[in-house]
């Protein structure tokens, strides 16, 4: 990354040279970046350059060169900390599988971007949970019994509210359609929906249609409660979430947004 600064005193020298040079790093990682394999041996590093590493090597020996230039001096111990402070946080992200190495997104970067929580361990590697969302909106879901709502990978792909402890099955992305309505995907890439036969919610559904579509109610204590297409509200029993509750008896929920 330093050795782009090169770049700033190409252009400064000769524009002719910089739009040269800009133009073949422009196709050369359109290509790279356009090719599956582009993270090429697990890691976020450069070896997909190796190429190429003699044209990064004169970018890093002219970026030298802006020190000369007294308005430019301040550039690299300003920069210079933050590029090395990135690398060991990426090392530290790689190493606990806070970023996905294998399939990265823009989207699951951005939500990885200087994490280094343990709550974030793993997420970004369930790739369905991030597909097909533009602006994905990562959160884990709680209780007012204090228990945290979990995707089960059961048989009938129940959701339900027993667990002490978040991770993956308890982490989601709820969608947002618009100011009131919302849709809640599960990391296993299905949508909560509402069943027509008992009024359960499961996580069962493909796509979003109207039995997957859910009017959220922000109540003053930052906590909410969700109403479904039948004109019910998502309560709790047993364990089991079911859209059956008149608003006075709707189960409040709590987001955590990571």
């Amino acid at each position: 990354m330093v050795s782009l600064l090169g770049l700033i005193y190409l252009f400064i020298e000769n524009k002719f040279k910089f739009i040269v040079l800009c133009f073949f790093l422009l196709i050369n990682t359109f290509i790279i970046a356009s090719w599956w394999c582009w993270w090429y041996g697990a890691s976020l590093g450069q070896r997909s350059y190796v190429d190429f590493y003699a044209v990064l090597g004169l970018m890093l020996a002219l970026s030298y060169f802006i020190t000369e230039k007294i308005k430019f001096s301040w550039l690299i111990p300003i920069m210079s900390p933050f590029f090395i402070y990135y690398s060991l946080v990426l090392s530290y992200q790689y190493r606990y599988t806070i970023i996905d190495w294998e399939s990265m997104s823009k989207e699951k970067f951005w939500f990885s971007f200087l994490k280094t929580d343990k709550k974030y361990i793993g997420i970004t590697h369930f790739t369905q949970l991030f597909s097909d969302i533009k602006n994905p909106n990562i959160v884990q879901i709680k209780s007012s019994y204090n228990k945290f709502l979990s995707a089960e990978k059961d048989v009938e792909n129940n959701v339900l509210a027993d667990k002490e402890n978040a991770q993956i099955w308890e982490t989601f992305n709820m969608v947002k359609l618009n100011k009131k309505q919302i849709a809640i995907k599960a990391d296993n890439g299905n949508f909560f929906s509402i069943n027509p036969t008992d009024f359960s919610i499961k996580h069962d559904a493909k796509k979003i249609t109207k039995n997957q579509i859910f009017e959220f109610i922000q109540l003053p204590n930052d906590s909410l409660i969700l109403k479904g297409v039948n004109e019910k509200y998502i309560t709790i029993i047993d364990n089991k979430l079911y859209c059956t509750a008149n608003k006075i008896n709707a189960e409040k929920f709590y987001l955590i947004n990571l």
